[in-house]
C-alpha cells in the first residue's frame, strides 16, 4: 500500500488510467454513455449514436492531504508520475507497526 501527500497549497487531482490502475484486480473505472454524432462521407447525413465507454478513476488530494492506502499501481499512472516529478506530490514512507514488547515470565 502506497501513502501520497500532497506537497502543495492547491487541491490536485489526477486521472488514473485502466490498464495501470486496475491492474490490480480492482478496477475503479464507471461505465459512462456518450452520445456521438457520425457524417457520411458519401451522403453527408448525420446520425447519432449512443457508445458505452468506461471512465477512468480519479485520484483528489486536497491541500496538504496525505491520503493512505492507496493501491502500489497508482504509482505507476502518469499523471501521478508527472506530479512527483514536479515535486507537487510525495510518497509518504509508512513504518511497520511496532512490536509489542514480550512480556518476562515472573518466578
Amino acid at each position: 500500500m502506497a501513502s501520497l501527500r500532497n506537497r502543495t497549497r492547491r487541491m490536485l487531482v489526477m486521472n488514473l488510467e485502466h490498464e495501470v490502475s486496475c491492474a490490480s484486480g480492482a478496477c475503479g473505472c464507471k461505465p459512462m454513455r456518450v452520445v456521438v454524432t457520425d457524417q457520411s462521407p458519401v451522403t453527408g447525413v448525420r446520425a447519432q449514436r449512443v457508445i458505452e465507454k468506461q471512465v477512468c478513476a480519479s485520484l483528489t488530494l486536497l491541500p496538504r492531504e496525505l491520503r493512505r492506502g492507496l493501491p502500489d499501481s497508482v504509482l505507476g499512472c502518469r499523471e501521478v508520475k508527472a506530479a512527483l516529478r514536479a515535486g507537487r506530490v510525495e510518497v509518504v514512507a509508512e513504518l511497520p507497526p511496532a512490536p509489542a514488547p514480550k512480556k518476562e515470565a515472573t518466578p
